[in-house]
């Protein structure tokens, strides 16, 4: 009897053939990675969970061509399905290291085959699918695996994890977190005279791992049809992600046997219909263009029909659009005497300030491309940024110009310079030349991974299109001149958003140093200002939701918070949306690199989505999540995000290396010729078309 075996049993596995079966499961599971499916929903503390049922089905014409690729192979079916199931796990991951639970009869002796008894032993079988290996090779890496397995199949599961100690965590299982089997016994009906018998499929109460498929090989049915039973975590795992989890199966076996030797990296996932989706459908983003083309032209717009109407302020200072015209056009004039025009760089090296929304207009006025420069940077920086732009003219201050290096030509914009100083004699007259949206518009130098600061070179058709989206989207639901607090530092990417509002007629409210840096001054800042929008990174707002940001009723509460440069977390975002229940503020997460012009996506905070939701492209962007090998990543599959459209930068300044290595053509049916950047982070798509 079962009593009798486990006797046995234990009598068996010790001594030298305990460590002989043990040893062989160290050197196969030791340092094993714990399997990172991508979830519909966080993951939570405890691994029980409710299940869910699927039954997949594999067409008979897939199901002969897999029992003759098999055969082909010297493997069994249930090898060649698990080198697809382990295929799909890694292209649906990006893992390599692949654990997949397998329960085996254990009735290895005559002796114990018609016993009642519960003997299934837990077999875990690891595969390595690093190296992007064909569907071949991968065959014969889980037969050789298999069989190893199936020789030291002797120590139960429950030995093996205590011997391993494996690092545990309550909310995975140990060793593996998916099973699979192929199930062949044979089925006898059963039949009692007056009796006819059917069996019933039933739902277990909870899911003992995040995914087990059990497939039955059919081979003794007409249909030759194989069919099982897909039980999945419920609390991870959306049944429609599911179903396309098992559809992509299908799809990956049947272009493996169709070309064994294709690399996993290359077998088919996508359905045609799923491949429109991503690179069409939720790409269509495309909005018509209006002229003019340049931010300073739609600047120059507001300026002739509002010039009374605010257009910054710092502090006691007040600029109109009408001084803001008359200045920045004095500027622009001293700017092309002095050779500046389209393709020329110049610094602008100014405290927070009125005079820096001049400065900034001035040089696009000039045809010239704007480079800011923080005066508190190390004096390193600054000299190396105005070597590496080579910017003939820095606009400044005659109390700034000390800082700068000796002998740089520089045009002086005090508050209140006695007159305006005369061209250096060095400097021959420039002329001012034609600016189109493709030429660049500002340069902004980004950190870089290795310290050397890489400038980003932006054209002005990308901040036009940046302004026009923003008003499209964040900005659709406000009516009349906002008051905009320009909070991010001048030489950071982020404050061009705020700067790109002059073109719809909306004041800037440049908020001080001090009070950037002060939560509280800041929140008492917008409410006596009564800022309407505010941007700020996830780390900024957590102290100004502290300090009362948005309360104080409808006036003193902004009407925009813009919440980007970092990811928000759950907490925060339940706290932002606590807050604007009491009042009227709107907080919305918006995405993007230096390189594609500031933004590229934007979504507003909204409970019961992931609070990492990056939402929808902007308008004219295009978006992709791509995988290792270059392909698109199925829907809910992590990839590498890229970004192509309007808002792409032009490259990095005096780099063309870096620039083809990180701006890409574009193979997913945008513009001919077209590009796309690649971001380094890591997306994906959600079912209502989300990042």
């Amino acid at each position: 009897q079962y009593a009798d075996f486990a006797a046995w049993q234990r009598r068996w596995l010790q001594g030298e053939v305990l460590e002989r079966q043990l040893g062989w499961w160290r050197e196969q599971l030791t340092g094993a990675a714990v399997l990172e499916l991508p979830t519909d929903r966080p993951r939570p503390i405890l691994a029980e969970a409710p299940s869910g049922l699927l039954h997949p089905l594999l067409r008979p014409s897939l199901t002969e061509r897999l029992r003759a690729f098999s055969r082909d192979h010297g493997a069994t079916l249930f090898m060649a399905l698990l080198a697809g199931f382990q295929a799909l796990l890694h292209r649906h991951t990006g893992q390599t290291d692949i654990s997949v639970g397998t329960p085996i009869a254990n009735r290895n002796h005559g002796d114990v085959e018609k016993l009642i008894g519960f003997f299934i032993n837990m077999l875990v079988l690891r595969t390595d699918l690093s190296g992007d290996p064909g569907f071949g090779d991968l065959v014969d890496r889980v037969r050789q695996t298999a069989l190893g397995a199936y020789d030291h199949q002797g120590v139960p599961f429950a030995k093996l994890v205590e011997e391993l100690r494996p690092e545990r965590d309550l909310r995975h299982t140990p060793l593996f977190q998916v099973s699979f089997q192929v199930l062949n016994i044979p089925q006898s009906p059963l039949e009692l005279p007056g009796i006819t018998f059917h069996p019933l499929s039933f739902a277990a109460r909870s899911a003992k791992f995040d995914l087990d498929l059990a497939l039955t090989d059919a081979a003794d049915r007409l249909s030759g049809v194989l069919d099982g039973v897909l039980d999945y975590n419920a609390d991870l795992f959306d049944a429609t992600t599911m179903e396309r989890f098992l559809a992509h199966f299908e799809r990956l076996l049947a272009g493996a046997v169709e070309n064994p030797a294709q690399r996993l990296s290359e077998l088919p996932l996508l359905t045609p219909g799923e491949r429109s989706q991503l690179e069409s459908e939720w790409n269509d983003t495309a909005t018509s263009a209006e002229a003019p083309a340049c931010l300073h032209h739609l600047i120059a717009q507001r300026i002739a029909e509002a010039p009374e109407a605010l257009a910054a302020v710092c502090e006691d200072r007040r600029l109109s659009f009408g001084d803001l015209g008359r200045q920045s056009a004095s500027l622009a004039l001293r700017l092309r005497d002095l050779s500046v025009g389209p393709e020329v760089p110049v610094v602008l090296f100014l405290d927070r300030s009125v005079e820096a929304i001049v400065g900034f207009v001035g040089i696009l006025e000039a045809g010239g491309v704007y480079v800011p420069i923080d005066p508190p940077y190390p004096a390193e920086r600054i000299a190396w940024i105005l070597e590496d732009c080579k910017a003939p003219v820095v606009v400044t201050t005659s109390e700034l110009a000390s800082r700068l290096p000796d002998g740089t030509p520089a045009v002086l914009l005090d508050p209140h310079p006695p007159a305006p100083p005369l061209p250096s004699p060095s400097l021959p007259p420039g002329e001012g030349g034609t600016v189109t949206a493709d030429h660049p518009a500002y340069i902004i130098y980004t950190s870089g991974s290795t310290g050397r600061p890489k400038g980003v070179v932006v054209r002005h058709g990308a901040v036009v299109n940046l302004a026009r989206a923003l008003r499209e989207t964040v900005y659709c639901e406000e009516t009349g001149p906002l008051r905009v607090g320009v909070n991010a530092s001048f030489s950071f990417d982020g404050s061009i958003k705020q700067l790109v509002q002059l073109a719809w007629g909306h004041s800037l409210h440049i908020l001080p140093q001090d009070v950037r840096l002060d939560p509280a001054a800041l929140v008492d800042t917008v409410r006596r200002q009564r800022i309407d929008v505010l941007d700020c990174t996830p780390s900024q707002l957590r102290p100004l939701l502290a300090a009362g940001l948005g309360d104080g009723g409808e006036d003193a509460a902004p009407a925009l918070v813009l919440v980007g440069g970092e990811a928000v977390d759950a907490d925060l975002r339940d706290a932002a949306l606590a807050r604007s229940q009491q009042g009227r503020t709107r907080f919305w997460n918006v995405y993007g690199p230096t390189e594609c012009t500031v933004d590229t996506t934007a979504t507003p905070f909204t409970a019961g989505t992931p609070p990492t939701r990056i939402g929808l492209p902007l308008p004219n962007v295009r978006v992709h999540a791509v995988t290792a090998a270059g392909s698109l990543a199925p829907l809910g599959v992590p990839g590498e995000l890229r970004i192509g459209g309007a808002g792409l930068a032009r490259g990095y300044l005096g780099r063309p290396d870096l620039t083809a290595e990180r701006f890409v053509p574009d193979p997913f049916g945008g513009d001919h010729g077209g590009r796309l950047y690649r971001s380094g982070d890591l997306v994906r798509w959600l079912p209502d078309g989300s990042l």
